[in-house]
């Protein structure tokens, strides 16, 4: 917390070996050994990386971060949802996919 303003960051680990697209194991689900359960993102979301600041502080961000933040949480991603109670997260074919609950 920064001036009274909470940051949250997302840190993702990955394997760089595939040259199409990183394979992030450590994610939502928690089975990083478990092959079913690794995401595989776009490089072309990724590099080249791009130079930032937030809250003063420089960083390092995808060069596509809007659409990283898509792929990785859904096309609503800029809209509040309770985890846990208003979607939950799967991953289809190495694809994060969010499915938003029923709030009625």
């Amino acid at each position: 917390m920064q001036d009274g303003l909470p940051t949250f960051v997302d840190i993702y680990l990955y394997n760089d070996k595939p040259k199409t697209h990183l394979i992030q194991r450590w994610n939502f689900n928690g089975l990083w050994r478990d092959p079913e359960t690794t995401i595989h993102v776009p490089k072309s979301l990724i590099f080249p990386l791009q130079e930032a600041e937030m809250q003063g502080i420089p960083l390092r961000v995808p060069a596509k971060a809007e659409e990283v933040c898509a792929f990785l949480y859904g096309p609503s991603w800029r809209t509040s949802a309770r985890k846990g109670a208003g979607y939950e997260m799967k991953i289809v074919d190495s694809r994060p996919q969010f499915i938003q609950k029923n709030m009625a």
